[in-house]
């Protein structure tokens, strides 16, 4: 007579029309017969897991382990309950039997686990007294805490949603590893995909589409709504920035999509424009904006330009103090960026004379009409270096522009880009010591050889500082706060300027880069739109998954309320609220760009 166990793995796999079977790793797995089963193994994990007993549960853990944890799959067999005439079948079951099953002892690579079975099991039975089940038990997600953030984010906002579908679509346009965004959206209970925007409550495309934002409409809401001061107690929604909203605009997800695109985004992506506000922000709270970003010019109309000009007088000025002081580290290097239209570190320059920078400086058109300007910034002095080599360290940051308020969310985690070459400020035009840009240090045949994908992690790099600086400082408690509140000043300098007519609704993931130096003090580089999505590396492999994953259950579930998610995990943090502002920012109008312009500055991942 069959065991109870082997009649209810017949019954699974005759059900799911695959085999069971062990491979290298010592673990079971479903697998397809020729492709003839399209089953998604994935759903296999989302079976939750029941009562398994104890005699039958030592068996799965013989062969998987410690993985026996992974696998809720296999523990699906045991759905269903024994009646109560096979209740004393049960205790009679012997486990030599298992050895002759012919799902589990089918021919496997790993011989040494099918012998040790048979060996263990052929000796002579002695029956057991029946156990307790072992109950194995899922961890549920409190419904109740799911509902208090989104009920704390949705106040932040100002918003109440009336009604939940549960059935919403998604369109996810080409570029930038869009097949990383349909797996995670894939895996949001509730959402199909479709292939035209036009019925999508998310449309998602990798460069800004100006007929999509016409199309959403503009907020009717008054600009300014009353911050009721609340306490949230949650750590994603700190009380220095969190504030609720009043009144409260009821709003039915089923009307509504959501553009993964801030209108005039380029008020921050654009090297030009936020350098330009960077200043006039810096000025307006009466700090030196230079302790914030390198020193930087502004060449609008080439050579014959004053802050031009303005550059040459600053860098006598360095030669000179060069010449005096005898500083072996001060060097007058600078780097030349197109001020517009640029990425991926194309046209970036780095020179050492002003005669080099005047023959950067005579491109001037880049499109028809169109004239190019130039950023001419100081090289960051004494850059702290990674074994010797240069890195920049890249965050990631999400912006929500939801019924007429700004807020920003900054990511938690982030990573280092590193080069390829040895730093030296000697040889200035080998790009791969001087730009870390994954698109310029592929391209060397050094690429990953001293790092994995030329990346690290925070903690690898506070190990680096730990064992190799003789300045023992702490990344996560003197650096990192530095860059979070750097970030927090760039969407306070621009928050008057983006989203302009408070459309109804948007959002973007931006790519923030950032120097350090010797003394351990963060320098803001730039910030990019459409960061770059694909996944070199291992660290990256979970990274960036999990920072999607984090980012559309910030800006989606507010709306559209489709799986439990635990926001106890999410590892972004509110770091602006403009409901909670009062600031008066100076809107410059040097070169103030049209609605219309884009500034190139998102055609590709960066």
């Amino acid at each position: 007579m069959n065991t109870t166990f082997e009649k209810r793995m017949k019954i699974f796999t005759n059900e799911t029309h695959v085999p069971l079977m062990v491979n290298g790793k010592n673990l079971i797995k479903l697998q397809s017969i020729c492709s003839q089963s399209k089953i998604n193994l994935a759903s296999y994990e989302k079976i939750p897991r029941y009562e398994v007993p104890e005699k039958e549960l030592s068996f799965i853990s013989e062969i998987l382990g410690k993985n026996i944890e992974k696998t809720s799959w296999l523990l699906a067999a045991f759905q269903r309950k024994s009646k109560k005439n096979q209740a004393n079948s049960d205790q009679e079951d012997s486990d030599v039997s298992i050895v002759n099953n012919p799902i589990l002892v089918a021919p496997t690579s790993l011989p040494q686990i099918k012998e040790k079975i048979q060996n263990k099991y052929s000796r002579t039975f002695k029956p057991k007294i029946k156990k307790p089940a072992l109950v194995i038990k899922c961890q549920k997600l409190s419904l109740e805490q799911y509902n208090k953030y989104i009920s704390f984010m949705q106040m932040s906002n100002g918003i109440e949603t009336t009604k939940h579908i549960r059935e919403y679509k998604y369109f996810i346009g080409p570029g930038n590893n869009e097949s990383l965004v349909n797996k995670v959206m894939r895996k949001k209970p509730g959402w199909t995909k479709v292939y035209t925007c036009h019925s999508a409550h998310l449309i998602w495309t990798q460069v800004k589409k100006l007929d999509i934002i016409e199309t959403l409409p503009i907020s009717t809401e008054p600009n300014e709504k009353i911050p009721v001061p609340r306490s949230s107690g949650l750590s994603m929604l700190p009380d220095e920035e969190w504030v609720s909203l009043s009144p409260l605009t009821p709003i039915n997800p089923s009307k509504i999509r959501v553009y993964n695109r801030v209108e005039r985004n380029f008020e921050l992506c654009s090297k030009k424009r936020l350098f330009i506000n960077m200043l006039a922000y810096y000025k307006s709270c009466g700090k030196d904006p230079f302790q914030y970003i390198p020193v930087t010019f502004h060449v609008i109309n080439g050579c014959r330009d004053p802050n031009f000009q303005a550059f040459k007088t600053k860098f006598i000025e360095i030669q000179d103090k060069i010449d005096s002081e005898h500083d072996p580290y001060l060097k007058n290097c600078w780097l030349v960026k197109p001020g517009e239209a640029t990425n991926r570190g194309i046209g970036i320059s780095v020179c050492s004379s002003i005669a080099e920078v005047q023959e950067k400086l005579e491109d001037i058109e880049y499109a028809p009409g169109k004239n190019r300007t130039y950023i001419i910034q100081k090289y960051v002095y004494r850059p702290l270096l990674y074994e010797n080599r240069k890195f920049d360290i890249r965050c990631y940051l999400i912006l929500l522009c939801y019924n007429g308020n700004l807020q920003a969310y900054f990511y938690k985690d982030g990573y280092l880009r590193t080069s390829v070459a040895e730093f030296s400020l000697d040889n200035v035009h080998n790009k791969f010591i001087h730009l870390t840009n994954d698109a310029v240090q592929k391209k060397s045949s050094e690429y990953g050889k001293f790092e994995a994908g030329n990346k690290l992690n925070y903690a690898e790099f506070q190990d680096y500082i730990t064992s190799h600086c003789d300045n023992k400082v702490n990344f996560f408690e003197d650096v990192y706060p530095k860059m979070v509140s750097i970030a927090r000043d760039t969407i306070a300098a621009t928050c008057t300027k983006l989203d302009p007519k408070r459309r109804l609704h948007s959002f973007e993931i931006l790519g923030y880069d950032f120097m350090i130096d010797e003394f351990f003090h963060p320098w803001l580089i730039e910030v990019n739109t459409n960061p770059c999505l694909a996944l070199s590396g291992p660290y990256l492999n979970t990274l960036i998954p999990k920072m999607l994953e984090d980012a559309f259950h910030i800006a989606l579930d507010q709306f559209f309320h489709s799986d439990l998610c635990d926001f106890s995990d999410n590892r972004f943090v509110m770091v602006f609220n403009r409901g909670k502002e009062k600031l008066e920012i100076p809107i410059s109008t040097e070169n103030l760009p049209s609605d219309g312009e884009n500034d190139g500055s998102d055609d590709e991942a960066n």
